[in-house]
């Protein structure tokens, strides 16, 4: 295993990654409503039978999309504090 892998920081962080999604999905009404679209998209795209690049693009899309909900979720609990 390369020096630069720790699986001990892997864990950590995965496990802080992890509860901060679940906290997002406990507290936040708009971020499951975008979860929501997101399965709703990932079928759409699985019944046209789109391909690669377009799961791609739209998929990526709505990601970035839940990225900048979970940002501004970070910034009203830190602003709340």
């Amino acid at each position: 295993m390369p020096r630069f892998i720790n699986p001990k920081h892997l864990m950590g962080a995965t496990k802080n990654s992890l509860s901060g999604l679940v906290f997002a999905w406990k507290g936040e009404q708009a971020f499951r409503h975008e979860v929501l679209v997101l399965v709703i998209l990932a079928a759409l795209l699985a019944v046209t039978g789109k391909d690669a690049g377009q799961w791609l693009l739209v998929l990526g899309g709505w990601l970035g999309v839940m990225v900048v909900e979970l940002l501004n979720s970070a910034d009203e609990e830190s602003f709340d504090l």
